[in-house]
C-alpha cells in the first residue's frame, strides 16, 4: 500500500539528446491498482 500523498517516480525510456526530461502527471490510485499498473496507465 502507498501512503496518501506519496511520489511515486517511474523511470522511462527518453530520447532527450543527453538532457533530463520530467513530466508530472496526477493519478488517483484506485482500489487493487499496483505499481506495473500506475507505471503502464500514466
Amino acid at each position: 500500500t502507498l501512503p496518501v500523498g506519496r511520489e511515486v517516480v517511474v523511470p522511462v525510456p527518453c530520447s532527450c539528446s543527453g538532457k533530463y526530461y520530467q513530466h508530472n502527471s496526477s493519478y488517483i490510485i484506485k482500489q487493487k491498482d499496483t505499481y506495473l499498473r500506475i507505471a503502464n496507465e500514466t
